[in-house]
């Protein structure tokens, strides 16, 4: 049976795949869509669904990223389901900006066309932060983060705030160390 897609959202949630600084990104994607068979009829109950990632839209690209959702519900032809939640989203997945979802149900071909994944406004940030990672035209390389630390390369005078420039190291404030209070300045 031939079944048509009308795409509610693409992408509601944008998946970011660099290394965690404070807490781990959760690495799924919200999709949610409307199922109708060729009638035009809402899909009621539970079905298979496939989900593929390629490079393109064309047919015979390789797929880049794959997995199933068994037994998702269906209500009025609306459905919902977090992508990455059964198999793991590679990192470097959306490293380029051309990615295309393909949508298989049951045992029946996969929908055509296929949806250009597309990013969520607030996502659209995030190139800023790219821009700065190590090899970068904009990163400068003077700080190296390893787990939890960071370690400066330069040498010279580190200072924080406004720093005197006659002092190796001058912090200005309160700071918690080790549970204790350490109040710095001149």
């Amino acid at each position: 049976m031939r079944r048509s897609m009308i795409w509610i959202t693409v992408i509601a949630a944008t998946v970011v795949f660099a290394s965690p600084v404070l807490a781990e990104t959760p690495r799924l994607v919200n999709y949610q869509g409307i199922l109708t068979d060729a009638d035009g009829q809402s899909l009621t109950g539970a079905h298979d669904l496939t989900f593929r990632i390629y490079p393109d839209s064309t047919q015979g690209a390789a797929v880049l990223w794959e997995e199933e959702h068994s037994d998702v519900q269906f209500e009025f032809g609306l459905f919902n389901v977090h992508l990455g939640s059964v198999t793991t989203m590679p990192d470097g997945l959306f490293a380029t900006a051309e990615r295309w979802l393909g949508i298989a149900v049951d045992t029946d071909e996969e929908i055509s066309p296929r949806a250009r994944i597309t990013s969520a406004p607030y996502a659209l940030r995030a190139s800023v932060a790219d821009s700065l990672a190590a090899g970068s035209s904009f990163a400068d390389g003077d700080w190296t983060v390893a787990g939890n630390d960071m370690y400066s390369s330069v040498t010279g005078n580190v200072g924080v705030g406004t720093p005197d420039p006659a002092a190796r190291l001058d912090v200005q404030g309160a700071v918690h160390v080790g549970g204790a209070l350490v109040v710095g300045g001149n």
